[in-house]
Formats: structure tokens, sequence, C-alpha cells
């Protein structure tokens, strides 16, 4: 029975979403805005993402914005003839019309015309779907909620309200701290002033469509109209790049964000962040800009309204750009970053140039917003949204045989005057200190059950839960607590679990098992790393290693044995580690730690036979290991001395580490902890091997968990990926179908050389080329600060 202590983060917050939208919709704006108008409704909805796809893929920089938010929900824009009889209802009646003549052909006198044309209100106006293929990589990739192996993006409609899981914020708003005003925003200005455009300034605000005004109506809001035409243009502007500065807490969206707190890493440094700059007029623009507000919270989009014509002075950009500017300064940020997903280079340029005209002490830079070293510096410390009260509960729980004894109760929002189970839903998230679990769609069920449980996913922040369950009996929050059992594997059987999904049998292999051991032996991955990069203990270590034969009168590079071991004694060992004082000192310390033993060597009056003895198993007598003759030791036994010098073993265990390469698996899995932003383990080396066909089997290297995402990879003391008579490229395609099994998001290949050999760093640049989304690590002996 194993035990231990584990110290767990509980946070509870509202659900994640990402909606997916037509990047064919030539309404895409129109479009936006119903979705912007769904976001406004929902609690948290504005901490949420518009992602452009075309139903089959999405594109890489999405993807990464999408890993970065980790949904808890995705749903996706379906356009109705209800949408375009708002947009364009010339083209709805004509539609309708052809569809209505169909049914009066096909026999369908009796129906009522106007019952018809109300129900083909709902009739999608166009084929944009989710592909199944698309939806399944969603699933793998994201772990969004999901029931056992199914997942099903659905549809969202113009016009629609949240719904079960989603919290609606009227039903927040009575039990919380909220205005009692929200402000509607009204364009009536004159004909010689242009507002912005709409999709510009809901972004920021939300839309406060009929649906919202009437919920919160029903709960004591009063809709007031917010008019355009008392306000200067620099002030509408400000409204759509920060609205809490001049419309304070009434907007829809800032109704939306009511008990919620935005926190940050404590890592993060805004001021490291460029303030970001998005010109284009597609649909991936202003997704790019969305995102990027959600994520980093510092952005401007800039559609072709801002841009001047005819040499007119650009009055509404500067003015926009100088707000941004007011943003950053505020958080000591003095770089902003011009991108865009449409505009041409020459494009940018110009724009560039003429904010510099205006602003000549602006830092604006063109950069490559589809760059993935750019968008992973972005995002490697995203905002986060939690109840207030509900941001941090730590607790300590023992572990016993990988599960917590009993039932963890969840806790609720204590924000909250009164909690009202058919209406109040939250997600509550629970990490492991030390013990990242990783994104997978196969480990939530498993880590948490228990009754009445919905579905649970562990996704990058931690295993999240629904709350209430699954089955709500009225309003009484106590008699829908939450009550569940939780385990928390060790990292080798996190790795069984998600290997037996993909089929495969797994267990420690000898190399993983003996680095494993001395890892143990030397106290710590740190301290065993630090001696194998210290050129000293390094040297120290290979002179063990060293398997040439012994040479007549030299005496002073230790013996090498039939036992095909050699064994130093203290001057050897002294010059080595640089002096008397430095080889005591290392000596004492790893005997203390049974990577040395003491003994001595003699050769056997019988027999001839020179062999090392542990100071144990000798008194006044020793009994030669090969003829078995017991005799005293004398003068004629031992050799090249005067008096039996100590002669020192290197560990069996960690003479075999280091005779298998397991020094270079552990320089990668501590090169890459390095890396991480501190949640990181690792499993020892696996033997695997497919349940359906035990021959197809292969072991891996590396195999870890880096801040909740799965990297696995091969550790080559050569320059070659060339191994058991398999080119690098048939390799490379091993570990390719691998990671894709298991899910992974990374693959490794390290090598203690300066450089791999050609076809090792084709198949690994080929790799990298052919799967954008698979972070490729390449390691060579610099990445694993080896000395030459």
């Amino acid at each position: 029975m194993s035990e231990r202590y584990q110290t767990l983060f509980t946070r509870l917050r509202p659900h994640r979403i990402a909606v997916l939208t037509n990047v064919d919709d030539p309404m895409w704006q129109e479009s936006c805005i119903s979705i912007i108008a769904f976001l406004s409704q929902q609690w948290g909805g504005y901490h949420s993402l518009i992602i452009p796809t075309d139903g089959k893929t999405i594109d890489i920089t999405f993807w990464k914005f999408l890993s970065a938010f980790d949904p808890d929900a995705i749903y996706f824009y379906k356009r109705s003839f209800k949408d375009l009889k708002r947009w364009v209802p010339a083209e709805a009646e004509s539609r309708m019309d052809t569809e209505l003549k169909k049914l009066r052909a096909q026999g369908h006198e009796e129906l009522e015309e106007a019952e018809i044309r109300e129900q083909m209100l709902k009739w999608p106006a166009d084929g944009f779907s989710i592909s199944q293929d698309l939806t399944q990589e969603l699933l793998d990739r994201l772990s969004p909620f999901h029931f056992q192996d199914f997942y099903n993006v659905m549809p969202i409609h113009m016009g629609d309200t949240p719904r079960y899981p989603l919290t609606k914020v009227a039903d927040v708003v009575p039990f919380v701290q909220s205005p009692d005003a929200l402000f509607v925003l009204n364009d009536n200005l004159p004909q010689d002033r242009r507002a912005p455009p709409s999709l510009w300034l809901f972004a920021e605000t939300g839309v406060v469509s009929d649906q919202l005004q009437r919920d919160l109506n029903e709960v004591g809001v009063t809709s007031v109209p917010k008019y355009m035409n008392t306000e200067t243009d620099g002030t509408i502007i400000g409204w759509g790049i920060e609205p809490g500065a001049k419309l304070g807490p009434n907007t829809a969206f800032s109704f939306s964000r009511l008990a919620l707190a935005t926190v940050r890493s404590r890592f993060a440094h805004p001021f490291a962040i460029p303030s970001i700059i998005v010109r284009g007029d597609t649909v991936k623009d202003f997704c790019l800009y969305y995102a990027i507000t959600r994520n980093n919270g510092r952005a401007l989009w800039l559609p072709q309204w801002f841009i001047p014509t005819g040499g007119e002075f650009p009055g509404s950009l500067i003015s926009a750009v100088r707000k941004l500017e007011n943003m950053a300064q505020s958080q000591h940020c003095d770089y902003f970053s011009l991108l865009s997903m449409s505009a041409t280079t020459a494009e940018l340029s110009d724009l560039t140039a003429l904010i510099r005209q205006h602003m000549s002490s602006l830092s604006l830079n063109i950069d490559d917003g589809n760059d993935p070293h750019y968008l992973d510096r972005m995002l490697q410390y995203p905002s986060k949204v939690y109840i207030k009260g509900n941001i941090d509960r730590i607790t300590a729980h023992q572990i016993v045989d990988d599960k917590l004894p009993g039932y963890f109760e969840s806790p609720m929002p204590a924000i909250f005057s009164e909690i009202k189970a058919s209406n109040h839903r939250w997600v509550g998230e629970i990490s492991f200190a030390g013990h990242p679990v990783p994104r997978h769609p196969e480990l939530g069920r498993i880590l948490i059950t228990g009754p009445n449980m919905q579905e649970a996913r562990a996704g990058i922040d931690g295993l999240a839960y629904q709350f209430p369950g699954a089955l709500v009996t009225g309003d009484d929050i106590e008699l829908q607590m939450l009550r569940f059992s939780i385990s928390l594997p060790s990292s080798d059987n996190i790795f069984r679990i998600v290997l037996k999904k993909c089929g495969y049998e797994c267990v420690i292999s000898d190399k993983g098992a003996f680095a494993s051991e001395s890892t143990q032996k030397f106290g710590s991955l740190d301290k065993i790393v630090a001696a194998l990069r210290d050129a000293k203990t390094q040297a120290l270590l290979k002179k063990f290693m060293d398997d040439s034969e012994n040479k007549e009168g030299v005496h002073d590079q230790g013996t090498y044995l039939r036992d095909n071991r050699r064994y130093l004694n203290f001057a050897p060992m002294s010059a080595i580690l640089g002096g008397v004082e430095q080889a005591i000192s290392l000596i004492d310390e790893w005997i203390a730690h049974g990577i040395l033993y003491r003994g001595f060597i003699f050769k056997c009056s019988r027999c001839s036979n020179t062999a090392w003895f542990s100071v144990e198993s000798i008194a006044q007598n020793f009994t030669c290991q090969r003829c078995g003759t017991m005799q005293q030791y004398k003068h004629s036994n031992w050799i090249n001395s005067n008096e039996p010098k100590w002669e020192y073993k290197l560990d069996e265990i960690v003479y075999q580490f280091l005779h298998h390469d397991g020094n270079v698996g552990l320089l990668t899995i501590d090169a890459l902890r390095r890396q991480s932003l501190g949640n990181f383990i690792y499993s020892p080396e696996l033997r695997i091997r497919l349940e359906s066909d035990p021959k197809i089997n292969m072991e891996i290297d590396i195999c870890c968990i880096m801040d909740s995402r799965i990297i696995i990879g091969e550790a080559k003391s050569n320059n070659s990926l060339k191994a058991h008579g398999k080119k690098p490229m048939q390799v490379m395609a091993k570990y390719e179908a691998l990671a894709k099994a298991m899910k992974a998001s990374g693959i490794i290949f390290s090598t203690t050389e300066p450089e791999w050999d050609e076809p090792s760093q084709k198949a690994i640049d080929h790799l990298r080329k052919h799967n954008p989304l698979l972070r490729i690590y390449n390691y060579r002996s610099r990445d694993l600060n080896l000395k030459p």
C-alpha cells in the first residue's frame, strides 16, 4: 500500500465556450453579431472565443488559441432564414416564396401560409455544418465535456438563449451585487457623422438583444438608452476599446462578468506582451482580434472604417491607437505589434508609416500572426476567469494507492446570496500541486467518479466537473451536493490508461527501472542530472565505465577485472575530482547513498583468480569466487601495494543505467522540465506492445506530462535515429502514429551529440513540416547543457 499527501487547488468558474462560425459566410459580420448576442446572455459569455472554420479544418493559428483557451463546450453558428429576414429581408422573402411554391406543388394545400412562413424561419439558410472528422479532432485535442467516446458540436441560431448546461445572466443578477441599469447603445448620429461598425463596438460592449432586455427588466434592471449624438467621436471610439472607462459596469458584456474575476499566472508579465493591432476586413481578422482580447486583454481591431481615404486626416485611426496606447502605458508596455490575416505587407507598411507620422514615439512593428513561435509566446500565460471568492481553495489530502479516501465535497460559489439549483450552473476545477493531469478525453471519467456526476473532463488546468449533478431535484442546493471519488494515478499509470485506450499494454522497461532506481539513489532528478552534467563527476562515472584492458606498470587508472567492471582506489578518484578533499566528500556521500561500495581486490592463492570483495563479505579470510577456497588474505593476495587499498565499486544498478545510456533520457527529461511552467511529471522508459499483435512493440524513451500535455520521444547517445534496422524516417513514422493514437501534444528527439546526421535531421524536419499542430522538440548536446 502506497501513501502520500497531496495538495489540491479547487476553483469555480462559469463554462468556457467556443463558437465556430463559417469562414465563407458572406454575412459574417451579421453572424458574429448574432453570436455575440447569444454570448451576452450567458454568464461568463464575454470570455468566449469565436473561431472561423470551413466545417472541415481550422487554421493552425486558431487551433493554438483554442488549445490555450481550453473550452468546456463547443458550438457552431448555424444561419437560418431568420438571419436572412433580419439582415436581407428581400432575399428572405424570395427564398421563402420559392419554397412555398414547392410545397404547394407537392400537394400541401392545407397548410396555412403564415404558419409555413413562421416555420421556415427555422430552416437552415446554407449547408454549413461541422464534419465528423473535425468533431473528432476537437474531442481529441481539446477534450471538452463529452459522454463516453461521443461528442457532438451543437448548433446555435439567431435569437437563441443560453440553455443547459449554461447559466443565463438574468438568473445571476438577483443573487449578486449588480447594476440597476443596462445601457442600450443608440446610433442617432446626424448624417455628417459616422459611428464605428456595429460589430466593432459590440465586440467589447456586447449586444443588448430584445430577449436580454426582457430578461433583465424582469429582475429589476432598467434599460437606459445611450445616445451617440451627445458624445464626441473619441468617446464613442473609447466604448469599443475600453468600455468600462466610459460606460462603467452597465454594458451587456459587463453584466456577463458579474461576480467574476480575471486572473493571470504569477509568471505572467503584461508589460512583456505587445499591445496588438489587427488590420483587416475578413472574419479571420476579426476572430484573431477577438481571441487576443480574451486571452491577453489588450488589442485593437482596425477594419476599413478607420483607414482614411483621399488624404483626409486619420482622426478616428489615431484616436483608437492612442486609446490603446493609454491602456498599454497603464501596464508599462511600450511595444506594439501590427498583425493581419488578410492585408499585404505593403498595406501594413503604409499603415505603419501613417501611424508613425502622427505618433512618432510609438514602437510599432509588423509581425506574423501565423508564426507559431510568436503565438506560443503570446499564449504562454492566458487570462483565466473564476468566480470571486472561489479562485483558489487550498486543501491537503492523504492519497492511498493513488486514490483519495472517502468522498470529496465540492465547494459552492461563496459570492451568491442564494443558489438556485435549477438555474445556477458552474464548473468546478481541481488541480494537484506538482502532479499535472494531462488533457485527454479518456481521463476525466476515470479520475472523477461518483453518484449523480455529469461528464468530467481532464483539461489544461486540471480536472473539471459540472455542478449541479446530472439529476436536479428542486431548488434546494443542499440536496444537490456533489460528493465524488478522486483518483490520482502516478505518471506511469496515467500512461498505462492512455495506452490501454490505444490498444497497447505497457510495462516499465529494464532501462526505465535502472533509471528510476538510480534517481532514487542520488536523491532526486536534480541531483542525478547535476552529477551527469558536472565535468568532474561525469569523468569519474566514465572512468568506472571504462572497459579498456589494464596496462602493465600503470596503477593509477583503476583495475579492470574479469567481471568486466573497473574498480577505482583513492588515487585516481582524487585526480579526477581535482583534489583530496573533493574525493573524500564525494566518496562519503555516494557510499551513504549506495552509489559506491568499499572493498578489496584479492588474488586467490589456489587458482590465481583476481576479484573484488565487498568489505561486508570478509573478516580475516576471503572465499575465492571461482574455486571456492577459503583463505586468509596475506601480502601475496593483494596487488601493487604493501597494504591492501580500499577499492571502490560502482553500484550495479547505476552501472546498468549508464551502460544502457539511461543518462540521455534523464538529461532530456530535465531539459524539458526546465522549459515547463512548473507542472511536470514523467514516467520511466516504457516498453509497449499491441494487444492484438504482440509482435508490434517498441520502447518509448521519453514519457512525460508537461504543463498538462503528453510528450513522448526518443533519446540517443549517438547522432542517428536509425534503430533495429529501421531508417530514421521509419522511426519518425512510428512515433508520429503513436503520438496521434495517444493524443500526445509533442514528440522530442534528443542526442548527446552536437548535431544529428543528415538523414535524421531530414526526418525531424519532415515530421515538423507535416504536423504543424504537433510540437516537435529537437535537442542536441547544447540543449541538454552538456559541455563539449
